[in-house]
């Protein structure tokens, strides 16, 4: 089995569950209305095993509006990762994005600053097809604006997020590997 966990840390798992689910609805009551934009996204992912139990992660995501074709958002990410037990891994980073914003007379470009830590568990489901968890908290600076131009100060939120991705690599290679 992927974890052997006894009665008292099968609760704590239930218990941390539905408290990351109940924290993560919260910021959903909350949301403003959405405005509905067609994007594409480019991104460059490079990582590297840098020790035994240490990986480093950096990253490059372009984001541009498809019609008419202009930039919307250029973020830079760099993440350290630290093997905490098999299959188990533990992390902090920093991003870095500029986001164009539309404004009244023209367009303006809004910088973020984004502290977050992560834990990633990956559960083997075959030989080859791997379930990873990524559970992340974010702590996001926007800097102040007035709808025209920047403004002296930032704003600050709280983002808490949740991804399931499978992976089935291509390749011959160890599933999951770190």
């Amino acid at each position: 089995m992927f974890l052997e966990i006894d009665s008292r840390g099968a609760a704590k798992v239930i218990c941390s569950t539905i408290l990351f689910f109940w924290i993560s609805s919260v910021g959903v009551a909350y949301a403003q209305n959405r405005v509905h934009q067609e994007l594409y996204w480019t991104r460059i992912n490079l990582q590297s095993q840098v020790a035994d139990k240490w990986q480093v992660n950096a990253e490059v995501d372009n984001r541009r509006f498809m019609h008419p074709d202009k930039q919307q958002q250029i973020l830079f990410q760099t993440q350290a990762l630290y093997k905490l037990r098999p299959g188990i891994l533990g992390g902090t980073g920093v991003s870095l994005s500029w986001v164009t914003t539309p404004t009244k007379s023209g367009t303006m470009v809004v910088p973020e600053i984004r502290p977050f830590q992560s834990i990633v568990v990956t559960q083997p489901l075959s030989t080859r097809l791997v379930l990873q968890h990524r559970y992340r908290i974010d702590e996001r600076f926007f800097h102040q604006h007035d709808g025209i131009r920047l403004t002296k100060g930032d704003r600050f939120n709280w983002r808490v997020a949740y991804q399931a991705q499978l992976s089935y690599p291509v390749a011959a290679g160890k599933p999951g590997s770190f």
